[in-house]
């Protein structure tokens, strides 16, 4: 349980770690996804998943994959988004897939309707000063998407397999 523990500790602490770095820079750390598909390696060790599941949560990541690739390619999401999504996937596997996506685009939508409200409306000169809600409110083009992203992750926590032993419990 430790191990597993651990992971998902880990897991969480770097959805954090992108949704803050999107936040203040509209960036996402190309480490955060390489170490998240590292540690979805590595949590595998003490599970005794069959091939075929193995299988689905890689078909989960080339499928986001190439549909993230698409989607960067055309402008409507950053290419970090495209990363962090696609490693994410790897984690839920297609049996969790859609409802991570659900979620993700609910996320999505509040954050886009908070900060349409936030950028239409003149807001104080003393909050314009503090770095973050600057730059939301300077960059018209924008979204912070990785927040959303690491909302949908949280809220179907509970359905990647990964994961699984530690509800059991």
């Amino acid at each position: 349980m430790g191990f597993i523990t651990f992971n998902i500790l880990a897991f969480s602490s770097l959805l954090c770690w992108a949704a803050i770095s999107d936040c203040l820079n509209f960036k996402i750390p190309n480490s955060i996804p390489v170490i998240l598909v590292l540690l979805f390696f590595i949590a595998l060790l003490p599970l005794n998943w069959g091939l075929s599941q193995f299988l689905s949560n890689l078909a989960a990541a080339a499928g986001t994959l190439a549909l993230c690739f698409l989607l960067f390619l055309r402008g409507y999401i950053g290419g970090g988004d495209a990363k962090l999504l696609t490693a994410i996937s790897l984690w839920t596997g297609v049996e969790s897939l859609s409802t991570f996506i659900f979620f993700t685009t609910l996320s999505g939508g509040g954050i886009a309707l908070l900060l349409i409200g936030l950028r239409y409306f003149s807001l104080p000169k003393r909050l314009v000063k503090i770095h973050c809600i600057k730059k939301m409110y300077e960059e018209k083009k924008y979204i912070p998407y990785a927040t959303a992203i690491a909302g949908g992750a949280f809220a179907t926590l509970d359905e990647f397999l990964v994961f699984a032993p530690l509800w059991k419990n």
